[in-house]
């Protein structure tokens, strides 16, 4: 489901997922059931800092979302992010992840 004003550019979006409305969404890959909350940006801002865990892998911009991750309300996430399956508002420290940043844990 993608709501009245959001955006979803170069993106991958598995099934059961929402992204709320006046969310810009670009160069992600989600798994399913992942649900983006109101105003959000993805991938829109920020430098192209490698992921600080999966470097190798996360470098040219894209983000991923595990299966089941929730981002609340007007939360920015730059490029090269990683979003655990099953995080939620909890995980989140504020409304910004820097790029090549991580939310969750892989043991979730």
């Amino acid at each position: 489901i993608v709501e009245k004003g959001a955006v979803v550019r170069n993106a991958i979006i598995m099934h059961d997922c929402v992204i709320r409305e006046n969310s810009v969404i670009e160069n992600v890959v989600t798994d399913k059931d992942v649900i983006f909350g109101k105003g959000c940006q993805v991938g829109v801002s920020g430098e192209n800092t490698p992921n600080r865990i999966y470097p190798k892998y996360l470098n040219t911009g894209i983000s991923i979302f595990g299966k089941s991750a929730r981002v609340p309300d007007n939360v920015t996430i730059g490029r090269n992010c990683v979003v655990f399956p099953l995080a939620n508002d909890t995980h989140y420290t504020g409304t910004t992840v820097e790029s090549g940043d991580s939310v969750g844990t892989d043991d979730m």
